[in-house]
Order: C-alpha cells, then sequence, then structure tokens
C-alpha cells in the first residue's frame, strides 16, 4: 500500500511540473525508473533502520561507557588513595598473676590481673607526596600508673608522631615524636604480636621511657651481601614518667639525647650496635612512715643535710631528727611534705622528696638468627652513670630461643641484671627494691599458638630468683604466671 502511494504522489508531482511536459516518452521513462530505484533504496534503508534503531542503540552504548569510565576513575582514585592512606591497630589482652603483690610497671599482684600486660594501638599512616610522609601512633596502656598515667591506666598517648622526608633512594629524615632507639624490638615494643614472648624481659626492657622528642635520619647501605641501617638520633622528652606505688615514687624526664645505632642483616643474621649519652633529671617522693628509722640520731647531724635543703630554724625538731637520720643513711631526701592539720612537718601520711640530675653513656649489642624454624636471640646493655645520683651502674642481659612447629612456637628466656654501683642518691632500685632488686635473675618458658594470620595467644611461667636484695614478702624467688592474646589488624 505505501509503495503505490509512492507512486501516485510521484505521478502527480510529475504530471504537475512544467518542464516535464516537454520530454519525450523516452526521456519520461527513464526519469521515471531512477526516481523509482531511489525510492526502492529509501525504503531498504528504512527497513533496515526499523529492523534495527541504530539512534537508540548508539546513545545507550555511548551512555554506559561515559558511565563505566567514571567508575573505573572512582576505583583508580580510590585505590590510590588506599595506598596513600593507610590504618593499622594492635591489640594485646593480657591476664597474669605472681606469688605475691610486687606492683612494679606491669602491675603484677597475687591475684589475676588484667590491666598490667593490656594496651591497644593505633597508627595511622599517610603519604604527603613521592618523598614526604606522616605517621601517627596512639596507644593506651593498662599499667598507666607505671608509666605516667596516675589519674587514668587507659590513658592515650602519642608513641609515634613525625613526619619522614625521603632525601635520596638511601636516606630518610624523620622528625617529631619517635621511639627511643635502644633496643632491638623498640620500634615495636608495644606491639606484642611482633615477638615471641608474652612482654620483652623485664630485665632488660625499661618501659619508663619509651618516646622522645626530636629527629632522626636512616641511611640504608650495603657492603657485599650486608645489608646495613644506620641510625643517627637526638632529642629530649619533657614528659614525666613515673616508676612505683603510692609509697614510693621516681619520676623522670629525658634530656639531651644522642646516639647512633648501626644494624647489618645478612642471610639468617642480625646484628645491631647502639651508643647513646643522656641525661635525665628525677625527683622521688616516698611516704614518711615506709621509711622512718628505728633508732635514735644525734640532732646534730641535721647540719649533714645537702646543700639546696629546706632545713629552716622554723622546721620542728621531730622533721629535723627524721631528715638528718634519713640523710645519713644515704637517701639524701632534702625536704618533707607539711601536715596541714597540725602544721608539723614530716608525719607518717606525708611524703619525703628530693631531686637530682645526672648524665649517662648508655650501650647495647644484640643478635638474632631465624632459619624461619629455629630462632636465638639475645642482648646485653651498660648503663653507665657520671655521678650515680638517679640510677646505678647496670647491666642487663638476655638470651631467647625458640622453634616454629606448624602454628605452635615453645620459647625458653634467661636473663639477669645486677648493678655495679652500690648505692644512688635517687636510684629506683634502693627506692623500692623489691620491685627492682639490685641485681637477679630470671628463667622463662612459654609457648605460642597462631590463630589465624594476625592472632595468637601465648602463656607463659617466669621464675625470677637470686636478688640481692630478698624482699620481706616473697623472700629470695618469684613466680609469674601469664596469659596473653595478641592481634594486629
Amino acid at each position: 500500500m505505501e509503495k503505490k502511494l509512492s507512486y501516485l504522489t510521484l505521478a502527480a508531482t510529475l504530471f504537475l511540473s512544467p518542464p516535464l511536459l516537454a520530454l519525450t516518452d523516452a526521456e519520461i521513462e527513464a526519469r521515471l525508473d531512477q526516481d523509482a530505484a531511489k525510492i526502492k533504496a529509501l525504503e531498504a534503508e528504512l527497513a533496515n533502520a526499523k529492523k534495527s534503531p541504530v539512534y537508540e542503540q548508539d546513545v545507550g552504548k555511548s551512555s554506559d561507557s561515559k558511565l563505566a569510565k567514571q567508575i573505573q576513575q572512582i576505583k583508580d582514585k580510590m585505590d590510590n588513595e588506599e595506598k596513600n592512606f593507610k590504618i593499622n591497630g594492635f591489640l594485646t589482652a593480657g591476664v597474669n598473676m605472681a606469688d605475691d603483690n610486687v606492683g612494679g610497671d606491669f602491675a603484677i599482684d597475687n591475684k589475676p590481673t588484667i590491666g598490667g600486660d593490656s594496651k591497644m594501638g593505633l597508627q595511622v599512616s599517610a603519604k604527603i607526596n613521592d618523598k614526604a610522609d606522616a605517621t601517627v601512633q596512639l596507644l593506651a596502656r593498662g599499667r598507666g600508673k607505671g608509666l605516667g598515667n596516675s589519674s587514668d591506666p587507659w590513658q592515650v598517648s602519642a608513641e609515634w608522631a613525625y613526619l619522614g622526608y625521603q632525601v635520596t633512594d638511601d636516606v630518610k629524615v624523620r622528625m617529631g615524636r619517635l621511639r627511643i632507639p635502644f633496643y632491638m624490638t623498640s620500634e615495636t615494643l608495644d606491639v606484642g604480636y611482633s615477638y615471641p614472648w608474652v612482654r620483652p624481659p623485664m630485665e632488660m626492657y625499661t618501659t619508663a621511657l619509651t618516646s622522645y622528642n626530636g629527629l632522626d635520619v636512616l641511611y640504608k647501605f650495603s657492603v657485599g651481601s650486608v645489608n646495613t641501617t644506620a641510625q643517627l638520633f637526638t632529642g629530649s622528652s619533657a614528659n614525666m614518667n613515673n616508676m612505683g606505688d603510692a609509697d614510693q615514687e621516681l619520676s623522670t624526664s629525658l634530656e639531651d639525647l644522642y646516639g647512633l645505632n648501626l644494624t647489618a642483616a645478612i642471610g639468617n643474621w642480625t646484628v645491631r650496635a647502639m651508643a647513646s649519652t643522656l641525661s635525665i633529671d628525677g625527683e622521688s617522693a616516698v611516704r614518711t612512715d615506709t621509711i622512718l628509722p628505728d633508732v635514735g640520731v644525734d640532732i646534730s647531724a641535721l647540719y649533714s643535710l645537702p646543700p639546696g635543703s629546706i632545713y629552716t630554724p622554723a622546721l620542728d625538731q621531730y622533721a629535723a631528727y627524721n631528715l638528718a637520720a634519713l640523710s645519713q643513711n644515704g637517701l639524701n631526701f632534702d625536704s618533707c611534705d607539711l601536715d596541714q592539720i597540725t602544721g608539723a612537718y614530716c608525719l607518717g601520711g606525708g611524703y619525703l622528696h628530693s631531686s637530682a640530675d645526672d648524665r649517662f653513656d648508655y650501650y647495647s649489642l644484640g643478635a638474632q638468627y631465624d632459619n624461619g624454624s629455629l630462632f636465638v636471640m639475645s642482648e646485653v646493655a651498660k648503663l653507665k652513670t657520671k655521678r650515680a645520683r638517679i640510677f646505678s651502674d647496670t647491666v642487663a642481659m638476655y638470651v631467647t630461643t625458640g622453634y616454629r612447629i606448624d602454628s605452635w612456637t615453645p620459647y625458653i628466656t634467661y636473663a639477669h641484671t645486677y648493678d655495679t654501683e652500690s648505692a644512688a642518691y635517687l636510684a629506683a632500685n634502693n627506692l623500692n627494691p623489691s620491685i627492682k632488686p639490685d641485681a637477679s635473675k630470671s628463667r622463662s618458658i612459654g609457648l605460642r599458638k597462631e590463630l589465624g594470620s594476625s592472632m595468637d595467644v601465648k602463656v607463659e611461667w617466669n621464675n625470677r630468683y637470686d636478688f640481692e636484695v630478698p624482699s620481706a614478702t616473697y623472700g629470695d624467688d618469684l613466680n609469674i604466671y601469664t596469659i596473653t592474646l595478641d592481634a594486629v589488624f
């Protein structure tokens, strides 16, 4: 029908067209054949268009392609952001118990204690550009009292907070809040999953000073097959760190830290050597009724009080007596609290105070062998004081060996520490010998079980013995039992 209508329309048009009237019959017939051919071509094109709607499909394809391109751009951006911005965390939940109440940095008691070994950290790393990055690590420890968080044991502190700049492929500078690099596991000291023990050996690893404010320079180089990292560091720390309990406390702050450590790795071996010098300011406070002498002392001995003591004629005879007696005993306290009710000094509920500063040289040497199954690690450190005003000269060491059997890792540890000075002005060892004796040894047996790729459980028995200054409560032997769960995420 459409074809017939087309021919009629064409015929009427040709009939009404004046030029057409002048053509011969042959010319008219040829013209009609040409027009008919054009009409057939148009009809064929129209039929194909009906079978395949080109316009609608092209619009859809164009829209889908544009949307897919936008989605891919978003994915690429998210991948880049993920590479440039990372959030990691770690957690240790632990329970410890000992034969007796020993307190200390890990709050070890004669009943199950959860806070001593428990901690949680969150680390955020961001890549600023091709050369610069930033890292912040926030940490909360359950044993906050021993680390200066007396108001809140779980108080959050920044252990890392630094900006890093990659000067060359081999040299990097970091500035801000950094970990003190005294030990082989300093940078992962609170990440329980990273080491075999429930806690690093207490004889070797101090937890009172863990971070400092300053900068370091890391230089990586190779000598043959030995890969080496040199770290030059300097800084200080204005934050006070406390050790002790409600009766006896020693607060310290780190000043003027300088040091260098070298770490070399070849095959299954890693060796690390560190040398540093630092100064520490210290303040002590001891409850008067825990340390008053039982024997009389000549009042004239008050004149032997150290320079800077607060003795004045207003100080009553009882206060002068106590300070003089303590000074004669080598503790050298230079002031005591005033009782607000009676107006008397040095009563049982008050505190005796003293302060001092000293300079130290600190050295450590460590080595580790690890072939994937058998591992052995050991460290030794020496603290040398200039005046023995705060801490005594000390030597500490440990050795640990273990063997990985599938997901199980049994291990044993031996540790030893001793002072080479008999006394120190504010020595923590003298301040509370039951917690930190002048010398002690320890042996530990532990077992680690992997719970997947990022979690473990550990159990450990630690026996401390041969105390140079035995405790009045548990004598010359102490057992500590601990179980921890570690995770990284």
